[in-house]
């Protein structure tokens, strides 16, 4: 899921051709929509719970990928910012519920309170698996975006 975050300015920049602001403009409408969705997902999953955040989102991280599966280099970029907007919203849905309840679960697994869930060490070692990925790319788009790794 994540991972389309790299793919898509990278196809759009060298394979449609687009220049950098091009790009941004085409990904900026899914980060607005996630930063957007963020209270009213909030709200939902406190009126609601998390199933319901959490199937429909899922369903809609798949019609967005989905959408990514066909593109070749005569695809619209409309087609693209489409996409990773559905994309971005579908992550909305889905990563409260799952960073939420997540650590709720584990608080009934025999052993979690021993690796140190009360200490919060676990949370930091969660937030560490996620960002440590997305740390390492970053450095790495730059170089792509350089011309330092063709």
């Amino acid at each position: 899921m994540l991972g389309t975050f790299i793919v898509v300015p990278y196809f759009a920049q060298t394979v449609l051709g687009l220049d950098p602001l091009t790009t941004g403009l085409l990904t900026l409408p899914g980060g607005l929509i996630m930063g957007l969705a963020g209270p009213l997902v909030g709200r939902i999953y406190d009126a609601k719970g998390p199933r319901v955040l959490a199937i429909p989102g899922t369903m809609t991280v798949s019609a967005g990928v989905w959408l990514l599966v066909g593109v070749n280099p005569s695809t619209s970029p409309w087609l693209l910012m489409s996409a990773n907007a559905l994309l971005c919203l579908g992550l909305a849905a889905t990563f409260t519920p799952l960073i939420v309840r997540t650590p709720e679960l584990l608080l009934h697994v025999e052993g979690w309170r021993a690796i140190g869930h009360r200490s919060g060490q676990s949370e930091n070692s969660m937030t560490a698996r996620v960002e440590a990925p997305i740390l390492c790319m970053c450095p790495i788009s730059f170089m792509i975006n350089d011309g330092l790794l063709e």
